[in-house]
């Protein structure tokens, strides 16, 4: 039986915190999963085989998918060389993934857990609120996922048995104390969450081009003004990367985004439609959503962050347990993925 696990089911590995949050370093210890993993070699004529995790397999072209899932409509835009890179950077964390959720499924199902249908369907539902917030919905992401709707479907109940098989296996997660609480809040910098509609331009562009696009820049800006919905001439006119998801960029700190851009983004008042601003990159206009001065922080939110991380660290622990009676191997190609800190012998 063959098993990949996409980006969208990969609930077990405590990975809950929103797109806009700046997560905290995780402790090195999770990708231990990989440090005692027996070497095979595999033959040229093969699909590469890089992880085997009892009846599981993770192969490089399963691999390379995963990859351009995560990056999205990014890939479509990068070079051979500009993906290779992103699977350098990715590939480790998707590895260490993959055999998270290979162990914890096979425990699930050993355990006998089960997921009614009203389960399933209110986590659907509970999906497609998410996506809709982002300018999509779970019915096209189930259409146009490069990876067909049923097995997309499948992952998401596969994540729904991890979840459950979880809440019976780990104790009590540990609640943080005042003085780790301190320590996050003292740490955090001045943010923002904003949007943005990009016009691009180029150096090529004469100045009648340029001034044309700024002037395409100025009309939507206008139609804004007059009470246009945001998201909607995002998606519709916007010529960068974060068009489908309504321009929305995240939240940032300082020193992430290009001089003009960053200084616009901090210095207006939220909800504001800033004037014109012009980069390298185009003409933008830029609405900032939320503005969190340096050590601004709900308590009880940093709380829920630090549970989330210590739920984390008791996965990784029960994962490496686990792992001590799964049949587990990976390919020697696979090496340059790990980290060398992680690289132990027996």
């Amino acid at each position: 039986m063959k098993r990949t696990f996409i980006a969208v089911a990969l609930v077990a590995a405590g990975c809950g915190k929103k797109s806009d949050e700046k997560p905290e370093p995780r402790n090195m210890e999770e990708a231990d999963v990989l440090s005692h993993l027996p070497a095979i070699e595999v033959t040229p004529e093969q699909e590469e085989v890089l992880v085997r995790i009892n009846d599981n397999t993770l192969t490089r072209k399963d691999l390379d998918l995963q990859v351009r899932l995560r990056l999205g409509t990014r890939a479509s835009g990068l070079s051979p060389d500009q993906l290779h890179l992103a699977q350098q950077q990715l590939g480790p964390k998707i590895l260490e993934q993959f055999i998270a959720q290979s162990v914890l499924m096979k425990a699930a199902e050993e355990a006998g857990i089960e997921v009614s249908e009203e389960e399933k369907s209110e986590a659907f539902a509970r999906l497609d609120e998410q996506l809709q917030a982002q300018g999509s919905s779970l019915e096209e992401s189930l259409k146009n996922t490069p990876v067909g709707e049923s097995f997309l479907k499948d992952e998401l109940v596969r994540g729904l048995h991890i979840n459950r098989y979880l809440a019976e296996r780990l104790p009590e997660i540990p609640q943080p104390t005042d003085a780790e609480v301190d320590a996050v809040i003292s740490r955090i910098p001045e943010t923002v969450h904003a949007r943005h509609i990009l016009i691009q331009h180029a150096d090529t562009d004469d100045a009648e081009a340029r001034a044309a696009k700024r002037e395409k820049a100025e009309g939507l800006r206008t139609q804004l003004l007059e009470g246009a919905d945001f998201a909607e001439l995002a998606r519709q006119h916007s010529e960068g990367p974060s068009a489908p998801r309504g321009g929305d960029l995240g939240r940032f700190h300082r020193g992430k985004m290009v001089p003009p851009f960053e200084n616009a983004a901090f210095s207006q008042e939220v909800g504001e439609i800033g004037e014109i601003v012009e980069t390298r990159f185009g003409f933008h206009i830029i609405q900032v959503i939320d503005h969190v001065t340096a050590g601004a922080a709900p308590r009880d939110q940093i709380v829920e962050q630090l549970r989330a991380q210590n739920r984390s660290k008791m996965v990784v622990d029960l994962v490496k347990e686990l792992m001590t009676d799964a049949d587990v191997e990976f390919a020697t190609s696979v090496i340059p993925l790990v980290p060398p800190a992680f690289r132990r012998a027996e």
